[in-house]
């Protein structure tokens, strides 16, 4: 098994397509023929909107405005590692509904690859995992000696699943108890609703 400091980049898949939000599900079948995951790409730009299989497209059409909600994605830095990846708000992140796994963005911002979410599980089942100590002082770790400045954290994107909204929410940390209020600004404000798995 790979060990806590490799790389996400050196274990990204590249069996990875873009799909457009506005393929029908039998076209993104057709291409997800030839690749293991899809990344929905958003009708207005930015990151993609979904990490999907085949699996998904039972749901329907990859418009997010469908019925059914896409799964989200989760987006991490290429230079983290296994052991990176498996920080408590990470791993909250991985384990919301329907994520495939995690999507390794390069230096520039864009997708790079697919870490599965087997290879997770299966870094965390070889018993290589070893947790950090949390120690906290007032202001953060006492032996934090590094500069401050803008932190590389994961993120998820997630599509609000209440009907009629499915707006595309960016999320740094998730409490599966306390979801946050959905950003959209075009509706009344609600809660952040998931995708069911």
């Amino acid at each position: 098994m790979t060990d806590s400091r490799t790389r996400l980049s050196t274990l990204a898949e590249s069996d990875w397509t873009l799909l457009s939000a506005r393929l029908s599900a039998s076209e993104a079948a057709v291409a997800l023929a030839a690749a293991r995951y899809g990344l929905v790409t958003s009708p207005d730009g930015g990151l993609p909107i979904a990490l999907i299989t085949a699996a998904d497209l039972a749901g329907g059409p990859l418009d997010p405005d469908r019925d059914a909600a896409l799964p989200a994605a989760v987006y991490v830095p290429a230079d983290y590692t296994l052991h990176d990846l498996t920080a408590p708000g990470v791993l909250l992140l991985l384990d919301l509904p329907g994520v495939h796994g995690a999507v390794v963005l390069s230096d520039r911002g864009v997708p790079d690859g697919v870490i599965p979410s087997e290879v997770v599980d299966e870094y965390l089942g070889s018993g290589a995992h070893r947790p950090d100590e949390i120690r906290r002082g007032a202001v953060g770790d006492p032996g934090d000696g590094r500069l401050g400045g803008l932190p590389r954290l994961p993120a998820v994107r997630v599509l609000c699943a209440k009907p009629g909204c499915r707006y595309p929410n960016d999320l740094i940390e998730f409490a599966p108890g306390d979801p946050p209020v959905c950003a959209n600004p075009d509706k009344t404000p609600h809660q952040l609703r998931l995708p069911r798995r």
